[in-house]
């Protein structure tokens, strides 16, 4: 079996996935443009720079100043204190106000407007509490500026890959001593009763349907069960401690959804969270969650694969840059996968070749989403041994 075309299949599971879910979306609502006047545009400041969207000609499809397509829903996400949620749940235009995330001081609120208040209602908040503290809810379309204008970067060093990996699997890990708890978010879950009696499923999740199921919405949607797999195959076969798991299905890149899966898996006391979402452009809301997630006492590890566009990670995937995030790159025939993502913001090269067992057949994958569930499953393992993150972390710092 060519791995290489499985590893094309896989890596476009989740992207023809968020498709098939706006398709969805869009076949189930009668859009209407979110701004009338076609000189009128959206404007949000992120991490310091000012976003300004106008709607193409599709409804709900938005271009921008940063060579970004942004697909909206018509919802708006508030950075404000319970005493402005109250306020608004007092505000004429609003259907619903809902608190998706809790941050120090300040909460993460999905406003949604009565129908056609989107735009007033969005200008009214932006100008009360300003652009930093108000977004719309969107989901990336696609990165129009090319892969080749990625910067790339040099690595030194890279005899070194496979010399980390060895260390991290040499760490002393004879007997379990605890279960951890271990957060997946992928695209959904058929979990087998063969799984189930290695696992302690505590939780299923739907981060875009608000739902107590994680199973996938349709056949393609397999990365998330194969992903499931390769994290079991770290798993020691006679554990005195099942892992347990918190399944999260979470497809739309909508900021609303990603922001809610990481809020399920830091109130579930994760201790480790596995996410192959690589992100080109990351709301500033969206990274102030994640980052308070990995700061969480309880959260020892939360992992990103650095993506398989074979640049550098900084720059291609946002996600990891974040304080207290684990990026996970891929190896081949012990050095770095040519397709991997690389740079300063990988932590760690994993071997990423694996077989799962699809549809009742044997299947070939390779990439940095299988290089980390092989990660999460390796620390999750480590910690049920009682190898503390600091030990661990010690392997490529």
């Amino acid at each position: 079996m060519q791995f290489n075309s499985i590893k094309i299949i896989l890596m476009n599971f989740l992207y023809l996935s968020f498709l098939l879910l706006l398709s969805a979306f869009s076949a189930a609502t009668e859009l209407e443009r979110l701004i009338s006047n076609d000189e009128e545009k959206l404007i949000f400041h992120n991490f310091s720079k000012q976003i300004e969207l106008r709607e193409s000609e599709l409804p709900n499809y938005f271009d921008s100043n940063i060579n970004q397509q942004f697909f909206l829903n018509g919802r708006i996400l508030v950075k404000a204190s319970q005493a402005v949620k109250n306020s608004l749940e007092r505000t004429d235009g609003i259907e619903k106000v809902q608190t998706i995330a809790e941050l120090n001081k300040l909460s993460v609120l999905l406003v949604t407007p009565e129908k056609h208040h989107f735009y007033p209602l969005y200008q009214s908040l932006s100008s009360q509490l300003g652009p930093n503290k108000v977004q719309p809810d969107f989901a990336l379309v696609n990165n129009i500026k090319a892969k080749t204008q990625l910067k790339q970067v040099i690595e030194k060093g890279e005899e070194g890959y496979f010399a980390r990996y060895h260390r991290l699997v040499s760490l002393p890990c004879l007997e379990t001593k605890k279960a951890i708890r271990t957060a997946i978010i992928d695209d959904g879950f058929v979990i087998t009763d063969r799984e189930r009696s290695q696992l302690n499923v505590i939780f299923e999740y739907d981060a875009d349907l608000q739902t107590l199921n994680a199973k996938p919405q349709n056949k393609n949607q397999m990365h998330g069960t194969a992903m499931l797999q390769v994290f079991l195959q770290q798993q020691s076969s006679v554990s005195k401690h099942k892992s347990e798991l918190i399944a999260i299905r979470q497809v739309s890149s909508h900021t609303s959804a990603m922001i809610l899966a990481f809020t399920i898996a830091q109130k579930m006391q994760a201790n480790v969270i596995n996410s192959s979402w690589v992100l080109p452009f990351m709301s500033e809301f969206l990274a102030d969650v994640i980052e308070h997630t990995a700061a969480q006492k309880n959260v020892d590890f939360l992992v990103f694969a650095a993506g398989n566009d074979g640049a550098d990670a900084c720059q291609a995937n946002q996600l990891s840059t974040l304080d207290g995030v684990t990026v996970i790159g891929a190896l081949h025939s012990n050095t770095r996968a040519p397709f991997s993502n690389f740079g300063e913001c990988v932590d760690i090269y994993i071997p990423s070749k694996a077989w799962v067992l699809i549809n009742q057949k044997n299947t070939g994958l390779t990439g940095t989403s299988s290089a980390a569930a092989k990660a999460s499953g390796l620390f999750s393992h480590l910690l049920s041994c009682g190898v503390d993150k600091h030990t661990i972390e010690s392997v490529w710092h």
